[in-house]
């Protein structure tokens, strides 16, 4: 019985330790919100640096015991004159650090155990509203759609001239190279599959009522048909050639059947090479006259063929965008989903409209964010009076007293070192709240000496 009650009471003990530490670990988060973030951030400087590695520069200068004589009041530190950190970086902010004495010294090390084990928080992944936003869309211009449709309409009725020629051609041909007789045909049925579509889309209506109604797409449609038909005509150009050179070809004895290798690159045999060996040599070398092979032939006139349309598209024709109207566009859908966005969810305020609110439920909203989501306290006290701002219960301003002149004052910031608070921090209807309960304070006792114009 003794055994088992020492080791619930182990057990216990480890799990209040545990607790215990979980609970630092929040409060030091907690805290720090509470008591610094108003001018600290961990990655970027604010009022004061970032403290992102801070006290792990305090440690390697030996002064890690004095981190909390420095939270607790820095300026005591460092007319103390015993800490060599205090002095470095007693210049960095315009405003003196605030001092916190009232903070206990295990608030002192959770706060210094936030510090030191921070990490940046994972990124959240972007969720795409699915609210219907308003976006440009950009219109064809039915005149120059027109032209472009009808000179491609025109070099296509040219390539299927030139195709009949060559077809007709290897007609006569056919009777002689009964071998090769099958693969045209298949050619001149692919010519004929590829053309029937193009010419399908305008049946049932007029031709100049088809040119009326050419789109964008169907520009692109037949751009893609005439450049298909181009590469059919360009290989029967071809199978006629060589069909004219097996037929009438002088030389004697069966003809070797071409590989494919030879297809793609039109070598020259060993056996053959005599036949193109050019009339000049350099200390006995001489130069084979190779032709370029086909298949980098055809990548070339594609990309002439490319850079014709791409001139035609965005230079002539201007029929697309170039990379600067794409960006304009692109940044005014995204204005206009981001002003959609902030009408939808983000309160509004008519600054000519904006006045002060008196009612209790809106000034104790203001007094709950003045003393803790906006952390104002930190800098001017829980009753105004002012720490490292201004007292904010007299008469004296600095930037103006009126609800305009704080609204403006909150959500902007100062030049003396105030963080703006709009935006993320605070909504507009918030930084109303807080303006007006702002102006409501009483005058605190003890309070800070008067800054700026009597008012």
């Amino acid at each position: 019985m003794h055994f088992i009650t020492k080791n619930h009471t182990y057990l216990i003990l480890c799990l209040f330790f545990l607790f215990a530490l979980q609970g630092n670990s929040q409060d030091g988060k907690a805290l720090f919100k509470s008591r610094c973030a108003a001018c600290h951030n961990m990655k970027q400087k604010l009022v004061g640096p970032a403290l992102k590695g801070v006290v792990k520069k305090w440690e390697d200068a030996g002064e890690g015991a004095l981190i909390k004589e420095w939270i607790k009041d820095p300026t005591a530190l460092k007319e103390s004159g015993k800490s060599k950190m205090a002095d470095a970086i007693w210049d960095f902010s315009p405003a003196s650090m605030t001092p916190n004495p009232d903070l206990k010294d295990g608030e002192i090390d959770a706060i210094i155990a936030y510090l030191k084990n921070w990490t940046p928080p994972t990124p959240k992944k972007k969720v795409q509203s699915t609210a219907a936003t308003p976006v440009q869309v950009v219109k064809d211009n039915p005149t120059t759609n027109k032209i472009v449709m009808s000179l491609l309409l025109l070099l296509l009725a040219v390539i299927l001239l030139a195709m009949i020629v060559v077809v007709k051609a290897i007609g006569n041909l056919m009777i002689k190279s009964r071998h090769i007789n099958k693969a045209a045909t298949l050619l001149l049925f692919i010519g004929i599959g590829v053309l029937y579509p193009s010419t399908g889309h305008a049946q049932g209506t007029s031709f100049l009522s088809f040119l009326d109604a050419v789109s964008k797409t169907d520009i692109y449609i037949i751009s893609g048909v005439v450049v298909l038909l181009l590469g059919v005509l360009v290989y029967l150009k071809q199978l006629l050639d060589r069909m004219t050179h097996e037929v009438y070809s002088t030389a004697t004895g069966s003809k070797k059947p071409e590989s494919i290798l030879h297809s793609l690159t039109e070598s020259v045999s060993i056996e053959e090479e005599e036949s193109i060996l050019m009339d000049h040599d350099y200390d006995g070398i001489m130069e084979l006259d190779n032709v370029l092979p086909p298949w980098w032939l055809w990548l070339f006139y594609i990309t002439i063929l490319f850079g014709v349309v791409y001139i035609a598209n965005y230079h002539i024709f201007k029929t697309g965008d170039l990379q600067i109207e794409e960006y304009n566009k692109d940044m005014a859908v995204a204005e206009a989903k981001v002003a959609a966005y902030v009408k939808e969810h983000v309160p509004q305020i008519d600054m000519d409209k904006l006045s002060a609110l008196t009612d209790e439920k809106s000034l104790a909203a203001g007094k709950n964010i003045f003393e803790s989501k906006g952390n104002c306290f930190t800098c001017h006290k829980k009753d105004g009076g002012g720490l490292i701002g201004p007292n904010l219960t007299d008469d004296s301003w600095i930037y103006g007293n009126g609800i305009k002149d704080l609204f403006h004052t909150i959500k902007n910031g100062t030049d003396k070192g105030m963080p703006p608070m709009g935006g993320a921090s605070l909504s507009p209807v918030e930084i109303q709240q807080v303006a007006s309960y702002v102006l409501s304070l009483k005058p605190a006792e003890g309070g800070k000496a008067p800054e700026g114009t009597k008012m």
